[in-house]
């Protein structure tokens, strides 16, 4: 089961979606419920019928409300009137007020590694205004060391579009390592 959320960063009365991509690789066709919960709680289902050997695609909406939320989506073979479990997708989304300019986002890849190695660091922005933006700022690694500067036309993030910015950092060691980031479009 495949689950992607669209769009990557919402705000706070818009809808999100969910498309599910669910693959049944038996030879006879089978029915399947979907549902999504969000933080904890079902706000969506929908079921149908997978032909044998085949992939279909299903589509779970939820009205997204400020705040940080976590969400599974939950895969049921359906047999007659009972539904057995056959597949979990979790993660976390975070809505935006509707009045907020920008949110950004910052991850990392690998999340784990043996003993230091090169991390992928990337910082999603998405502009919500009618004009471009000009961000300014840097990520810093748990030192308080400055590892990336972000400014200029980096920075420059076009009207209601998005920019993914992504670099790469070398950790040592072992233990746990935090990141940083600061971002500010400079007005008041």
């Amino acid at each position: 089961m495949g689950v992607t959320k669209s769009p990557e960063m919402v705000k706070s009365g818009e809808q999100l979606t969910f498309k599910v991509n669910v693959k049944n690789s038996y030879t006879q066709s089978k029915t399947v419920k979907l549902k999504l919960l969000i933080d904890d709680k079902v706000v969506g289902s929908v079921s149908g019928s997978i032909a044998g050997n085949s992939e279909k695609s299903f589509t779970l909406h939820w009205l997204a409300q400020e705040g940080e939320h976590s969400y599974q989506v939950k895969l049921y073979n359906l047999i007659g009137e009972q539904e057995f479990n056959e597949d979990n997708s979790e993660g976390s989304v975070i809505v935006t007020s509707p009045t907020q300019q920008f949110a950004v986002s910052l991850n990392a890849f690998p999340e784990e590694l043996e003993s230091g190695g090169t991390v992928y660091l990337t910082v999603h922005v998405k502009n919500f205004e009618n004009a471009a933006l000009s961000l300014s700022g840097f990520v810093e690694n748990g030192n308080g060391t400055v590892i990336k500067k972000i400014g200029g036309f980096e920075g420059r993030i076009p009207a209601n579009g998005g920019k993914n910015i992504t670099f790469t950092y070398m950790l040592y060691g072992v233990g746990n390592h935090t990141f940083k980031l600061f971002l500010d479009n400079g007005r008041v």
